[in-house]
């Protein structure tokens, strides 16, 4: 007998799968969909947008649109986020410009501090034993300008894709999630209702 599908809502509640900076990430995706990015890209430490730039200046009006955009009140929060979301804490999230050496693009950085966003050590192995079996794997090639070797990233797929959770084939630790994939507009749907928070 195969396993219900997890719903999108399940996935982005479920503590398993994220670190305790997670919610600085979900109080933040409204402020993604403002600046038109289509995925955030999520790191152990940090969280990129998907929207790649030539140059640093190139970023920078992304940025500076982000950052007013993180300033402004946020949506109302649908009940089964608000144990997670109770508490703004936007504020103590920083952004900035970093240039991604796998692909040398420049993206817009949401961080805050030394921020966990993924589960420690968290696995292929452990996001199946709790997602169950994945939708779709497909596979990935980042290649830089120089020459350097590509990574290819294998990536399991949930949601109808809204979350992916990725394998590099560069990590020094075979299985571990390397980064993971969350398409903005679904999760910010599931999320937060129309209106802001007074």
């Amino acid at each position: 007998m195969a396993s219900p599908k997890m719903s999108l809502e399940d996935i982005l509640a479920n503590p398993t799968l994220w670190g305790k900076d997670f919610p600085v990430l979900l109080n933040s995706l409204h402020s993604w969909q403002s600046v038109k990015a289509k995925n955030v890209v999520v790191f152990p430490n940090r969280v990129l947008g998907s929207t790649p730039f030539k140059t640093k200046d190139a970023a920078q009006p992304q940025l500076e649109k982000f950052r007013q955009a993180l300033k402004a009140p946020r949506p109302l929060v649908r009940p089964r986020f608000q144990p997670l979301l109770k508490e703004q804490v936007i504020p103590a999230a920083e952004s900035n410009i970093i240039q991604l050496p796998e692909d040398d693009s420049f993206r817009v950085e949401l961080t805050a501090g030394p921020a966990q966003f993924l589960a420690e050590g968290l696995t292929i192995k452990k996001v199946q034993e709790t997602l169950g079996k994945p939708e779709r794997v497909t596979t990935q090639v980042i290649q830089s300008k120089r020459d350097m070797r590509p990574v290819v990233l294998t990536l399991y797929s949930y949601a109808n894709g809204a979350v992916m959770f990725g394998e590099s084939d560069l990590s020094p630790t075979p299985g571990v999630v390397d980064r993971a994939f969350i398409a903005v507009a679904p999760a910010t749907s599931v999320m937060f209702k129309h209106g802001v928070k007074k």
